[in-house]
């Protein structure tokens, strides 16, 4: 996987706000999702509570991040194992 490294400094500028301020905000959107995502028992859901839930999220200029079912099922079974 490429790593692509973000000029902080530069979108600052752009917007007029601090470097820190762009920095968190890039940071919590992630931090969000991992603690939202976390958050739930995946081992512990059936078929159609995993179809009920919203697994997905839209991040403006990257696309959309989601887990379906199947990629929920294979980790859920891993994760009983550790």
């Amino acid at each position: 996987m490429d790593v692509t490294e973000i000029d902080f400094q530069k979108i600052a500028d752009k917007y007029g706000m601090s470097k820190g301020d762009i920095r968190n905000i890039y940071y919590d959107t992630f931090e969000f999702i991992y603690k939202t995502i976390s958050s739930l028992e995946y081992t512990e859901m059936s078929d159609e509570e995993l179809d009920a839930m919203k697994t997905s999220f839209n991040i403006p200029g990257l696309g959309k991040l989601y887990l379906d079912r199947k990629t929920i099922k294979k980790f859920a079974e891993i994760w009983k194992k550790q």
